[in-house]
């Protein structure tokens, strides 16, 4: 299952900066809600355990490198949860999350869950 969803950038490294936590809660939400549009018309759920999680970030501007992406991951990983598209983030649900930086046109968030082959 591969998806996109609108980009919006927040660097991990800015998190552990001393970001208050109501920025963190509204940036969590603001994932949620991009997750959620973006999946709405196709109604999916994961069902053969443990998926891999690729994530792509797009930047048109100044890419950030692929270690500060993984607080977008783990925002859009916790959405997916939410919505009821994944059961679980725990290594019995997700065996591994992989992230990929790179230039484009666009700011997006290429996702794509990746099932075991059966």
């Amino acid at each position: 299952m591969i998806f996109e969803i609108e980009m919006i950038k927040v660097s991990t490294n800015a998190i552990y900066a001393g970001k208050h936590f109501m920025y963190r809660k509204r940036l969590k939400d603001s994932y949620r809600w991009l997750v959620f549009a973006s999946l709405k018309a196709l109604k999916l759920k994961i069902t053969t355990y443990p998926v891999k999680i690729k994530f792509t970030f797009q930047f048109s501007k100044k890419s950030l490198d692929a270690s500060n992406c993984s607080y977008m991951g783990k925002l859009i990983e916790d959405a997916l949860i939410k919505e009821k598209i994944i059961e679980n983030d725990s290594p019995k649900f997700v065996k591994a999350v992989e992230y990929i930086s790179e230039k484009n046109k666009k700011n997006k968030i290429v996702v794509e869950i990746i099932e075991p082959n059966l």
